[in-house]
């Protein structure tokens, strides 16, 4: 049973989520603040929600594996995950470290601003969700266990 429960934690502090929490609502409010432009205040949420739910598949994903490596099942998860999902989010990451500077470039301003703070948002927002979703699965293993 401790096994499932170790599914279910949340591999960082609740700091973590109070920190993208702010993070956040800081790059929400600032964007609001900015644009007054109904089209580009669209924009922007269409943006954010977008990376947010690419990024809660990768977060979720990734540390589904830290628990998994944590229990010790590190030998199973190197044969079901190729290498090569290690170099697409190496490439991914590296893209995301560049991509803001490229876009000044590319960009108008007001795409440009969009772009960044939609990106800090939608990177910060599938944080709170993931540990809402550990959390829930926390509480049910428990319950499990005391219904027993």
């Amino acid at each position: 049973m401790n096994s499932e429960k170790a599914l279910y934690e949340y591999p960082y502090s609740k700091k973590w989520v109070f920190f993208s929490c702010v993070l956040t609502v800081l790059s929400i409010t600032f964007t609001l603040l900015a644009l007054s432009d109904p089209i580009s205040i669209l924009l922007f949420f269409a943006f954010t929600f977008i990376l947010a739910g690419i990024f809660f598949l990768l977060k979720l994903r990734l540390y589904s594996m830290k628990t998994e490596h944590e229990l010790g099942s590190h030998f199973a998860l190197e044969e079901k995950v190729p290498r090569r999902f290690f170099v697409i989010l190496l490439l991914v990451l590296f893209v995301a470290l560049f991509l803001p500077f490229l876009l000044l470039l590319i960009l108008e301003p007001l795409s440009w601003f969009i772009s960044i703070t939609g990106f800090i948002a939608g990177v910060n927002i599938p944080e709170v969700f993931l540990y809402l979703y550990f959390r829930r699965g926390e509480k049910r293993i428990l319950s499990l266990k005391t219904s027993c």
